[in-house]
């Protein structure tokens, strides 16, 4: 019995580890597939947005390959999920919501395209909440895959209906075409994997609905397909009530998604590089970068790096305003980089947008854990992409300003304001050298390891103070402490803090003080 058990986990353990590389091989395969992707469809989106004298028949073709750019990056996600399926990896967390909501935005990104078809498409059932328990992505993903079906078998000037309805037993949600229909012999087969209807003109990989199915299984639900009254195919899922999922989520929970303003107004463009914050571009992929470099140059001086381990070092020696790095790269990886720079004090505090080919909300959690401040998955919308990189250099910007209303208002800082764990050391090493005249920015650098620009960046990025103004004001601030305990005359002091001569220590003063170091040493 033993030796039976123990060959049980040995055979176990070869289909994990067989299943663990097939997970390896899908996720490099969907790396090297998303990246020429995102390479095809960025540079059609800048087109379509920038450019206004298309003729009509450009402007379909142009059309044309951005919907096929879609379709392909849909059609890799969806063989990514069966293989998550297969492994018993996909996330399935259902929350009460708005059914109707959910499917009636879905349902909306498919306008133009059926538009172009000459095809109306239709939503019945949503103009009042439909509560119910689901998984949103994976609805979002069986009503995509149902509603594209419709549209590619629906003919000209017909109509493609999507009805939400409820009753005890659950919810049903029904997609329906005016199409050729689906033949008996056909119903049942057309849920399984690459496999499609006798005689199908349209073509296409028998992906899509198989996924639909086994999603909705998930759901403990059930799909099936009938000819609609008259002519075409009546597809409908039934998604069982489910009492154990109790949890509301508001109105605001559906538009996170979309919370992210793409409008490239807001991207800030400067004429004076010397002004320009810097964005360090970690990648492998060389013309990826030169898009970006091209993309974002328009408005941040650029830095690049072809792997996890030279953008480390890059990161340390520019301290860039932030960085966008893939997740899949040679020599270190974009987390690994990212946990490194976040566990560096001389670092953590640079933010960090991740790109990867690797979509899905278990590939979020790992790029946060990480450290992460945000997430693109690849092909991604280059004006997104943008303004992101302006929001997380804003909110940056934005924390600093806080900190100096508070020091200036004499606020006790909150314990996630705390002075940044660099700065303190760099004011301890200072403080250590305040009284030599001789001591300088750049005899400060050198102690700290590191040249007078980086020094000045680190100190622009934690508290937009530039390390010549924090070296005097903390001397000026010495000064005023021993005039305060009376430890000795003016021109003592001037000494004892640094300054070389008597003149330019009382113009200093006065100009932080308001008034001559002796006229303080006296009132006070």
């Amino acid at each position: 019995m033993a030796e039976r058990t123990r060959e049980v986990r040995r055979q176990a353990k070869k289909i994990r580890a067989i299943s663990d590389a097939r997970a390896a091989f899908f996720a490099n395969v969907s790396h090297e597939l998303r990246t020429p992707l995102t390479l095809t469809r960025a540079p059609l989106e800048e087109l379509a947005r920038d450019t206004n004298e298309l003729q009509p028949a450009q402007r379909q073709h142009l059309d044309m390959a951005l919907r096929n750019t879609e379709a392909m990056q849909s059609l890799i996600g969806q063989v990514l999920d069966l293989h998550r399926l297969d492994a018993g990896r996909m996330p399935f967390q259902p929350v009460r919501a708005d059914l109707a909501a959910a499917v009636s935005t879905t349902v909306q990104r498919f306008d133009v395209h059926a538009r172009s078809k000459g095809v109306e498409l239709i939503v019945k059932g949503a103009d009042a909440p439909v509560s119910a328990a689901f998984d949103a992505g994976h609805i979002a993903t069986i009503v995509s895959n149902l509603v594209s079906n419709a549209l590619k078998f629906a003919p000209r000037d017909s109509k493609v209906t999507v009805r939400v309805e409820t009753d005890d037993t659950g919810q049903t949600i029904e997609v329906t075409d005016a199409g050729p229909g689906v033949a008996i012999e056909d119903r049942e087969r057309i849920f399984e994997r690459y496999q499609q209807a006798d005689d199908t003109p349209q073509g296409g990989t028998g992906i899509g609905l198989a996924l639909v199915r086994e999603l909705v299984e998930l759901h403990d639900g059930t799909v099936a397909v009938d000819n609609a009254p008259g002519s075409g195919a009546q597809f409908r899922i039934h998604l069982p009530e489910r009492a154990d999922v109790v949890e509301t989520l508001t109105s605001d929970s559906a538009e996170t998604e979309t919370a992210a303003s793409t409008d490239p107004a807001i991207e800030p463009v400067l004429t004076d590089t010397t002004d320009r914050p810097t964005v360090l571009i970690v990648d492998d992929n060389t013309e990826l970068r030169g898009f970006l470099r091209l993309r974002l140059g328009r408005a941040y001086t650029i830095v690049e790096a072809g792997d996890g381990r030279e953008g480390l070092e890059k990161a340390r020696t520019t301290v860039p305003d932030a960085i966008v790095t893939d997740g899949m790269m040679p020599e270190l990886d974009g987390l690994a980089m990212t946990a490194e720079l976040k566990a560096d004090p001389e670092t953590d505090f640079i933010p960090v947008l991740m790109l990867t080919a690797r979509g899905g909300p278990d590939a979020v959690v790992r790029g946060m854990q990480a450290g992460a401040d945000d997430y693109l998955a690849k092909p991604f919308d280059s004006a997104e992409l943008a303004t992101r990189i302006a929001g997380l250099i804003a909110s940056r910007r934005r924390l600093r300003e806080r900190l100096a209303a508070q020091a200036a208002e004499n606020i006790e800082p909150s314990p996630e304001t705390l002075e940044d764990p660099f700065i303190t050391k760099a004011r301890a090493i200072m403080a250590d050298h305040l009284s030599e005249p001789s001591f300088s920015v750049r005899d400060w650098a050198d102690l700290l390891h590191m040249d007078r620009t980086t020094l000045f960046r680190k100190f622009k990025a934690a508290i937009d103070q530039s390390p010549d103004e924090a070296l005097r004001e903390a001397r000026l601030e010495l000064a005023a402490k021993l005039l305060r305990q009376k430890a000795g005359n003016v021109a003592e002091v001037a000494d004892a803090v640094g300054f070389a001569s008597v003149s330019a220590f009382s113009r200093r003063f006065k100009e932080r003080f308001r008034e001559s170091p002796a006229d303080f040493a006296n009132i006070r």
